[in-house]
């Protein structure tokens, strides 16, 4: 996110001052830099890269081959036991020796299970890696055109500062400053620059694609999130349905599940000492687990509830600020501004509308991590 970096330039245009009489001597055309507005580049939407990214998964492959295997492993060996298939087979276990079938049957069931769950799990991460990084791509080419608008002011500062020095009036150190802050600006740019063929590259080893020359169509819609009910009970219903903790259940309930089987096959005086262990040290991480994820909840939401308010308050700020441009306008068209007046009121304008867009789209990642808080970290 290139939130912080459009906040410098925002404080960097708060610094802007230019004496009217010599800025109106000054003039420049500004570069606007875009990419996703390529019309000859192929343009993916984002339900699009999601689909390539889902498809691309070899995490996703391999889940589905295990789940797979382990179907057809507890088939055979249903079939071995009579034709019994589980949960059959679990609730006659006592009735028949077979343990060591038995306890295998049942185990590959809370394996497929888990499966299932970590696929969940890795759907939902690549869902929130697509989102990232094709945020970061949208406000770093926001952040792009800021900067040359930026670095544009600052060019028609260092004419000024030239002019004045031929005057007599500023010493050379002056326009030397100008000038680096030019070069500065120009640095920044293409580091940037640079980023954003990054995060190109980023998206494009997600859809598994080997070109880099393409442009994106994504959006984010920000609506504030309305909480039902207490937060106290959303977190109970969704540390309930969590893939990453269902997992740990899963497993825990297998080893549960299970005891008796392995408790019958273990000779060994301290075998239901090992088991009760095991169980108890399950029931302990899966408990540190849920208070985790319930702390990850409340800080997200907190998150949520500041991003609103900053956004409110950055819509306030752009109402002032239109309003200074406006005002810019008026004094330009009697004379008594200069067109560098108008450009420096415009930048401020449009730094407050990339600091409220960046907020947006950071606010849609954090609500689509409280949505779904195995993808929060």
């Amino acid at each position: 996110m290139k939130y912080r970096k459009i906040l410098a330039i925002s404080m960097a245009v708060s610094l802007f001052a230019v004496s009217p009489t010599f800025a109106a001597a000054a003039t420049g055309s500004k570069t606007k830099t875009t990419t996703t507005v390529a019309t000859e580049k192929k343009i993916y939407t984002y339900e699009e890269v999601l689909a390539k990214a889902i498809a691309n998964s070899t995490e996703l492959t391999l889940s589905d081959l295990e789940i797979d295997l382990n179907e057809k492993k507890a088939s055979y060996a249903a079939q071995s036991l009579g034709g019994l298939v589980y949960p059959q087979i679990v609730n006659q276990y006592s009735q028949m020796d077979s343990y060591s079938e038995l306890m295998s049957i049942n185990s590959l069931g809370a394996s497929t299970k888990s499966e299932r769950y970590a696929k969940e799990a890795t759907k939902i991460g690549i869902e929130k890696a697509v989102k990232s990084a094709m945020s970061t791509i949208v406000i770093d080419e926001a952040a792009l055109e800021l900067e040359d608008d930026t670095l544009a002011v600052y060019n028609e500062k260092y004419k000024v500062a030239k002019l004045r020095n031929s005057l007599g009036m500023c010493t050379e150190t002056e326009v030397t400053s100008a000038r680096a802050n030019v070069e500065s600006y120009e640095a920044s740019v293409e580091t940037t620059k640079q980023e954003i063929s990054n995060s190109f590259r980023t998206l494009a080893r997600l859809m598994g694609i080997s070109e880099i020359d393409f442009a994106i169509q994504y959006e984010a819609e920000f609506t504030p999130y309305v909480l039902n009910g207490e937060l106290s009970a959303y977190i109970s219903k969704s540390n309930s349905i969590n893939p990453t903790l269902e997992k740990s259940r899963v497993a825990l309930e297998n080893v549960i599940a299970n005891k008796n089987f392995t408790l019958a096959n273990d000779s060994t005086p301290y075998g239901s000492y090992s088991i009760n262990y095991t169980i108890s040290s399950g029931q302990i991480a899966l408990k540190n687990a849920e208070d985790a994820f319930k702390g990850a909840i409340e800080s997200t939401y907190k998150s949520m509830i500041e991003i609103e308010g900053n956004i409110k308050s950055m819509e306030t700020n752009l109402e002032t600020a239109q309003t200074a441009l406006t005002i810019a306008e008026l004094n330009l068209s009697l004379g008594r501004g200069t067109k560098l007046n108008v450009d420096e009121a415009n930048l401020k304008v449009k730094t407050i509308q990339n600091n409220i867009k960046a907020l947006k789209y950071s606010y849609e990642l954090t609500k689509f991590g409280f949505e779904n808080p195995c993808a929060i970290g």
